[in-house]
């Protein structure tokens, strides 16, 4: 049985390391607005959603993270059409992402633990960024990036994922100097 956990832990750490290298070098890669930024963003949210649901318990987020790899898609597809600003598409998209927030705080509302406040507000925040910087409305996307990565890098300390925590931390790191190159 003991070997079962170790396994299991182990695995884990394995898919936690994937999921934050994944985490980084997409983030690195869309800061130089190289394509497979966004291929390696899909990747690396699918593997924080396993890792979410299945190790720590933290449903709520992957359910959310899980939408953050269908925005990267989105945002892949308007990346290649080369469209800038805001279609209709995009309004609905946002829309439903405040309909999404606004139903994930009833549904959490419940839960005594203070996390699930900075759940919501890292969904909406990262579900902005991946919105806009997909619509090539730089400043405001890696801003609101800046502060999802933040408010993960304290949800994640608090489970005690550091390999997460070290991700939150250099993309954290690479959004100040994307808005730094964006804004000088």
């Amino acid at each position: 049985m003991g070997n079962k956990i170790i396994s299991r832990a182990v695995i884990f750490d394995l898919v936690q390391i994937a999921a934050a290298f994944a985490g980084i070098v997409s983030k690195m890669l869309l800061a130089t607005d190289n394509i497979w930024g966004w291929i390696l963003a899909i990747i690396g949210y699918v593997l924080v959603a396993i890792y979410n649901l299945f190790y720590v318990q933290l449903k709520i987020l992957a359910v959310v993270v899980i939408g953050l790899a269908f925005l990267c898609i989105y945002g892949l597809v308007k990346w290649l059409g080369q469209t800038e600003g805001i279609q209709i598409l995009d309004w609905v998209i946002v829309i439903t992402t405040i309909l999404f927030s606004i139903w994930l705080s009833i549904v959490e509302s419940k839960n005594k633990a203070p996390l699930w406040r900075i759940s919501l507000f890292v969904a909406f925040t990262t579900f902005l960024a991946w919105i806009t910087l997909g619509m090539k409305i730089n400043i405001m996307g890696w801003s609101t990036l800046l502060v999802s990565h933040a408010l993960l890098c304290f949800i994640y300390a608090n489970k005690k994922s550091w390999a997460f925590v070290v991700m939150q931390v250099i993309s954290f790191g690479i959004a100040v100097w994307k808005l730094y190159d964006l804004l000088v």
